[in-house]
């Protein structure tokens, strides 16, 4: 009989710990964390004709996000720069934020992490090989679905930044441009 009721109050107990976790992390990761919205055709025509440079930006706004809804003091351009160390916990933000918000797909934070910096670091491979490295968004395609998906639950009017201005026009020209000149170069033609 002790040994019934001692495992009674250790379960009552965890169940305390996971009611009290889940409302820490609702305190701290609240319904209402808006992200980054970018549609995933524009998404993937910036990545590839800004040779992946977009992705920094993407992921510093992103970063920028979080820092103005938690008040956190953390440096949003350090976090881009040194992307490959701080990848894995945006995801994991995101994830979490979007299934608060009723997400129900799924994707590993680590698998994405790994996808992305293999993609991204075989650039340094020979000629034409490196081309591989041009598809190091497709990772991040899942976390963008999650985001774009999260704020439409947080704000059903948030602006899905799905149109070309005059400027992103001339970004994809010039890189669209200079991204046909690089692989004519390296096919040789």
């Amino acid at each position: 009989m002790i040994a019934i009721s001692n495992q009674s109050t250790s379960l009552k107990r965890a169940d305390n710990l996971n009611l009290m976790l889940d409302y820490l992390l609702k305190q701290i990761y609240d319904e209402d964390m808006e992200f980054y919205a970018v549609s995933p055709k524009k998404f993937i025509i910036l990545s590839i004709t800004t040779f992946g440079l977009f992705e920094f930006y993407w992921f510093y706004k992103n970063w920028q996000a979080i820092k103005r809804h938690n008040g956190s003091k953390i440096s949003p351009f350090w976090r881009s720069v040194f992307i490959f160390f701080t990848c894995n916990q945006l995801f994991k933000e995101i994830l979490h934020s979007a299934k608060i918000n009723g997400y129900a797909e799924k994707y590993s934070p680590g698998w994405i992490t790994f996808f992305y910096i293999a993609l991204a670091i075989l650039w340094r491979l020979p000629d034409p090989w490196w081309i591989i490295s041009t598809f190091s968004f497709v990772p991040l395609l899942s976390v963008q679905r999650a985001i774009n998906f999260n704020n439409s639950k947080v704000n059903p009017n948030y602006i899905k930044n799905n149109k070309f201005s005059g400027r992103v026009i001339m970004v994809i020209a010039i890189g669209g441009a200079l991204l046909f000149l690089v692989l004519m170069g390296t096919v040789g033609l």
